[in-house]
């Protein structure tokens, strides 16, 4: 766990880092203590989707922190959920996890989608104790490969109606993004207007969103590089759409993190 532990470390910090090439430029303290904070913690869907989200939000109006690794649970993250205070408290924080029970805090779990009601209850409650507004609950898009996937939906959602809150919510529409007619698992998808322009395919041709593990969204192989997390090397519609889906329910609750709104 210290190794897994570590390597979060890392993939925290290479993402921060990410954060701030992208922003290119630099805000004042007066304008930084005016944006909005938009925190997500979240496995590899949304790792994948991490240079997307990115790009979802305004870096002059927003600052948005991803704490994302592959292949972890929400117990993996409930120490940095517990640690944020009043002072630290973001305005919106995204919980994605698609159920993954391998790591030290869920592995010897007697039913791992118990515990992650469970564990969704105990960090929504901490993040409105301190002061957090709005909460985005995700699992991903359906999976042939993760077949508690729906069980795992229907725990977030009995979570979050138990919470009444229209500021809780689950990000049905991220999960639709990459999906068929009725939720149904499909790897290609119409190819979007947005994908048109700038040449990613052609109008009236389908493109690949899902891969070939039927799980996440990059399609082709990923190179390994040993220890170290290595993103998808190609344009990755099934990211994209994912992302976008994510950004548009954090809009939903807080307008201010809507690069597209109408001032």
């Amino acid at each position: 766990m210290a190794a897994l532990s570590s390597r979060m470390a890392r993939c925290v910090l290479a993402v921060a880092c990410c954060a701030v090439v992208l922003a290119g430029v630099a805000h004042s303290a007066a304008g930084a203590s005016q944006r909005q904070k938009v925190l997500f913690f979240g496995d590899s869907l949304s790792f994948q989707a991490g240079p997307y989200l990115q790009k979802d939000f305004d870096a002059a109006s927003t600052d948005v922190s991803l704490h994302l690794y592959p292949g972890t649970a929400l117990c993996d993250w409930l120490p940095e959920i517990k640690a944020l205070t009043r002072s630290t408290a973001p305005d919106v924080v995204v919980l994605q996890f698609i159920g993954n029970h391998y790591t030290r805090c869920i592995e010897t779990s007697r039913n791992f989608v118990t515990q992650y009601g469970e564990d969704l209850g105990k960090a929504i409650a901490r993040l409105r104790s301190i002061g957090v507004k709005s909460v985005v609950v995700d699992a991903g898009p359906t999976s042939p490969k993760a077949p508690w996937w729906s069980s795992l939906v229907e725990t977030y959602r009995s979570v979050i109606i138990s919470f009444h809150s229209r500021n809780v919510i689950y990000a049905a529409a991220a999960d639709a993004s990459v999906e068929g007619p009725q939720g149904s698992f499909v790897t290609t998808l119409q190819c979007l207007a947005v994908e048109v322009k700038y040449g990613k395919c052609d109008a009236g041709t389908q493109i690949t969103v899902r891969a070939s593990d039927e799980v996440h969204f990059c399609p082709v192989p990923i190179p390994s590089a040993g220890t170290e997390l290595v993103a998808c090397p190609v344009y990755a519609s099934g990211a994209y759409r994912f992302a976008k889906g994510l950004a548009r329910a954090v809009w939903t609750l807080d307008p201010a993190t809507d690069p597209y709104r109408r001032t």
